[in-house]
């Protein structure tokens, strides 16, 4: 029988990961903040994801006790975030968006 999960808190957690991404402008940080938050964890019982916008950074921070679980959320989100992005580079001039 599986062991019960235990669900991660932000106090109690053994690993922690903060990220600070820099853009061109707030708009563009809250136009990539509201393509990522809409994207839950896939085990949320597992990890706890804080995102928020200051000025023109994106502010992410990642909460775990597990690093197996740790390095597959950070890296799916650097690729949605490379997605987002990239998206933002490309459209955002057309847009309307500086």
């Amino acid at each position: 029988m599986a062991a019960a999960v235990v669900p991660v808190t932000r106090e109690e957690a053994k690993f922690k990961y903060d990220m600070n991404v820099p853009f061109a402008s707030q708009d563009h940080a809250v136009i990539v903040y509201n393509s990522l938050v809409v994207d839950e964890e896939l085990q949320p019982k597992l990890v706890i994801r804080d995102m928020s916008v200051d000025k023109d950074v994106l502010k992410v921070t990642f909460y775990t006790n597990q690093l197996r679980i740790l390095r597959v959320s950070v890296s799916s989100f650097y690729d949605m975030l490379t997605l987002a992005t990239k998206t933002v580079a490309q459209f955002g001039a057309a847009s309307g968006v500086q």
